[in-house]
């Protein structure tokens, strides 16, 4: 691999990888700041879109064309982990939507109930 062509492989890479990389620590963040507030619903729904986030780099990369050099086994979590059936050919990409829509829905049920200010129970007021 030359030296310019080495360096264009790899800031493709690193700008295909920074987004999910962003997503993952902000749902972090966002994630310990829930925490903190007692949102714990909501923090653990932020927790699983950070995990939700690291099959996304892989997919990013796979989007860049790579040199024959590098080979084509470049994946950093298993896609293949669950081999496809007649019932179901993709059980990885459903998994995944489903834990990220229960990801969702955690962190909007976290967020919309509203905790009492005194920190009374319901039964006590």
């Amino acid at each position: 691999m030359a030296g310019a062509e080495g360096a264009d492989l790899t800031m493709a890479v690193g700008m295909a990888v920074l987004p999910p990389l962003v997503l993952g620590i902000t749902a972090l963040a966002l994630a310990s700041v829930l925490a903190g507030h007692g949102r714990r619903l909501a923090s653990i729904g932020a927790t699983l879109l950070a995990l939700m986030a690291l099959p996304l780099i892989d997919t990013s990369i796979d989007t860049i064309p790579m040199p024959l050099s590098v080979g084509s086994d470049n994946g950093l979590f298993a896609w293949d982990g669950i081999t496809p059936t007649l019932s179901m050919p993709q059980p990885m990409l459903a998994l995944t939507a489903v834990v990220e829509l229960t990801a969702y829905l955690l962190l909007v049920a976290g967020l919309t109930d509203s905790p009492d200010p005194t920190g009374a129970s319901p039964a006590e007021a």
